[in-house]
């Protein structure tokens, strides 16, 4: 699992949707990569901090796709 899949895959299990073939492969993953787990650890924080927020906005599929390729883009 290299970094890009890593953070993606990270992302949906603090969402809660992940496979356990894909939570181990994750788990491996953290425990060489440094970047990836401060990654998740600060996504998970924000996670809970917009949650408080209680905000019923939702990002357009516009927005996501932008979002993605920004990220598409300055990724390795």
């Amino acid at each position: 699992m290299n970094c890009k899949e890593a953070t993606k895959v990270g992302e949906q299990k603090l969402e809660g949707k992940i496979s356990l073939s894909k939570r181990i492969d994750l788990f491996f993953h953290l425990l060489m990569c440094k970047y990836c787990r401060a990654f998740i650890e600060q996504s998970k924080i924000i996670g809970e901090k917009l949650r408080l927020t209680k905000s019923d906005y939702k990002l357009t599929e516009e927005e996501k796709a932008s979002i993605a390729e920004h990220i598409d883009a300055h990724s390795n």
